[in-house]
């Protein structure tokens, strides 16, 4: 997990990427998703229509309840 400066310094980064509309972040090695979702919320927060597209190998460890081992049926909205 990221501290404050960070995040302050991942949000400044969205900030000043170039936007192309419909583009897509990826980020790649995630665990519990909440680096994707703060990246979504200064997006939606800067006005972007951009989505995050997180990538992960869910079979490099073992199954819980945050990572159903590539269950992708449970991580669908």
């Amino acid at each position: 997990m990221f501290d404050s400066g960070q995040l302050c310094f991942l949000a400044a980064t969205l900030g000043l990427s170039p936007y192309t509309e419909g583009g897509f972040v990826i980020e790649i090695g995630t665990y519990t998703g909440s680096t994707a979702a703060f990246m979504g919320k200064v997006l939606q927060s800067l006005d972007r229509d951009t989505r995050v597209c997180s990538i992960d190998p869910f079979d490099a460890f073992r199954p819980d309840p945050l990572n159903p081992q590539g269950n992708y049926g449970a991580y669908q909205i």
